[in-house]
């Protein structure tokens, strides 16, 4: 049998030696404090999986080195993920044990099929069971917040391989990286094996940055573009006083308030519609044909006052020639009634030609207050190609933004409300999304990073919230989109990714007999058909010899 499947000794039997095991554990734990959350260096995405790896395969006790992994994972993510997520600190911490159960699961898989399965095959159950398991999550939650695929958006031509496999293909990448690098150096006395097995991947690799490069060569946007622009209101919370922030926050959790409260609110607010109008329209005679303002630019405490300022809005994109994209949270008098995010797009005939509620609301902050939007992506033909809109937390769902990919979306607005801890890793999201379905991107931010993103997730212009004043982003983006293959195909790796999954599983779980009985069929497939040359190769010659003797008795008998 060849060596290329002949298992190597050090992988399957874990090493006696505990301290330099114990050191690759606490480079693990280093590497993924900078892998992503807070502090995001790219390589430590792919050097840590590595790191832990050589820990969990390499150690002898099954149950003390998967408990050290899950407690690893914990700690980073509760560390580096703090502030992230918008929940009090038990539901926090529960959330981090939750995803660090999560997350050693492939490692325990890796380590069972280490031990059964032998050769370069076995490198693919870590990958397989990572994407598995973020694809699982993703599908639970609604939201793929957190996956490793978001630490690579500054490497363009790996982020092309979105437009075809979605995440899946840039996660399965970075996790089969350190499967391979510790499988070659396990091999690294059998060099023909480890070299094969190094080629393999690399050559994969290759490939994947060979399209990117060619895709950003080749299909670089080309079409007309549009002046857009995102206009973010002054700070609310800086009109309110400590006592009126605090009614308001109730007020919007349906509790009741006093009327003199409400009132006080609501004539803070006029003076900040009033400012936001005014901006507007400097912008607009400025030269910007589509405005958008970032979620939840206006607040409304009636019906009454939404009404108004919706009809503001109309007169303001009637007589400045533009769409703009009105973001309103009504809080109504009624409080039964739930609380409503939305978006309105006006036309510049001054008509309301889109009206979309936030379909994925924020755990705890949004879910039981807010009326929930139905998901449906509905594009409007304009002069400036098919517009839609999302809203913030909406972008983080790759299967819900596959709609806007399959609708043939040229221009997508996803007004969003971050705060100062997100705002890095909550637009590499948004960019994302932009190379999986093909769609040039406007994300008015508040309290976040504004962007304006072509197809191919480049930047065309970028503004953060909490280093300006104006808060005036302003870009030319393209009015034409690109029909990628991830909107035809959808998560199809993922799922392929899956049944892998299970079919490595089933065979690494198969008796030992079963497993060396069909090694040994193999085996002697090759050995019968080496035989059966050998035979064929001997009758020839024995044919050969043959003649040549009866010409020997010819030439004697002349």
């Amino acid at each position: 049998m060849s060596s290329f499947s002949t298992p190597q000794p050090s992988i399957a039997k874990a090493s006696n030696h505990r301290w330099p095991n114990y050191l690759w554990l606490a480079l693990a734990g280093l590497l993924l404090l900078f892998a992503n959350g807070h502090w995001i260096v790219p390589p430590f995405a792919w050097l840590a999986p590595l790191a832990l790896l050589r820990f969990t395969r390499h150690t002898s006790r099954l149950v003390p080195t998967l408990l050290l992994c899950w407690l690893v994972l914990l700690v980073t993510r509760a560390v580096n993920w703090y502030g992230l997520m918008p929940f009090p600190l038990a539901a926090f911490l529960a959330s981090c044990a939750l995803n660090a159960t999560l997350r050693t699961i492939p490692y325990w898989l890796d380590r069972i099929v280490q031990r059964r399965i032998p050769g370069f095959l076995s490198t693919l159950m870590f990958p397989l069971s990572c994407v598995t398991i973020e694809y699982l999550t993703t599908l639970a939650f609604q939201s793929s917040w957190g996956s490793v695929a978001y630490t690579q958006t500054d490497n363009l031509p790996l982020l092309q391989l979105a437009s075809v496999t979605g995440i899946w293909g840039i996660v399965f990448l970075v996790y089969w990286f350190g499967s391979v690098v510790d499988w070659c150096w396990e091999h690294r006395t059998q060099w023909r094996e480890a070299r094969v097995g190094a080629v393999i991947y690399c050559s994969a690799f290759a490939a994947v940055i060979l399209f990117g490069d060619v895709r950003l060569l080749l299909s670089p946007p080309r079409s007309k573009t549009v002046r857009v622009a995102s206009v973010t209101p002054t700070d609310i919370i800086n009109a309110f006083t400590p006592d009126e922030i605090t009614a308001f926050q109730l007020y919007v959790r349906r509790k009741e308030i006093s009327s003199s409260q409400r009132a006080a609110i609501s004539s803070k607010l006029i003076a900040v519609d009033d400012d936001l109008f005014q901006r507007t329209r400097r912008e607009a005679q400025a030269g910007s044909r589509i405005i958008f303002w970032p979620e939840g630019s206006l607040i409304a405490l009636t019906e009454s006052e939404q009404a108004g300022l919706i009809e503001r809005g109309k007169t303001l994109a009637r007589e400045e020639g533009i769409y703009l994209g009105m973001t309103i949270g009504l809080v109504p008098e009624e409080l039964s009634r739930r609380n409503e995010n939305k978006a309105i797009l006006i036309a510049s005939n001054g008509e309301i030609v889109q009206q979309y509620f936030k379909t994925h609301l924020v755990p705890v902050l949004e879910e039981p207050f807010f009326v929930q939007g139905d998901g449906n992506i509905r594009p409007v033909p304009s002069p400036y190609g098919r517009l839609a809109t999302v809203i913030c937390y909406d972008m983080d769902d790759p299967r819900l933004l596959r709609r806007a990919g399959q609708a043939k979306v040229d221009l997508m607005f996803a007004p969003t409300g971050d705060w100062q801890e997100i705002k890095s890793i909550h637009a590499r999201v948004a960019r994302v999304r932009a190379v999986e379905e093909g769609f040039s991107l406007l994300r008015p931010a508040n309290h976040g990073l504004s962007l304006a993103v072509d197809y191919q997730g480049r930047t065309l212009a970028a503004m953060d919230h909490f280093l300006t004043s104006e808060r005036v982003m302003v870009a030319n983006l393209p009015t034409a989109s690109a029909r990628t293959v991830y909107a035809r195909i959808g998560d199809l790796l993922a799922w392929a990714c899956l049944l892998a999954s299970i079919a490595l599983l089933t065979f690494a779980f198969l008796p030992r007999r079963l497993r060396a009985q069909s090694d040994g069929e193999r085996l002697a497939s090759v050995e019968g058909a080496l035989a059966e040359l050998h035979s064929a190769s001997a009758l020839l010659e024995r044919k050969s010899v043959r003649g040549l003797l009866w010409k020997v008795a010819e030439l004697e008998l002349q």
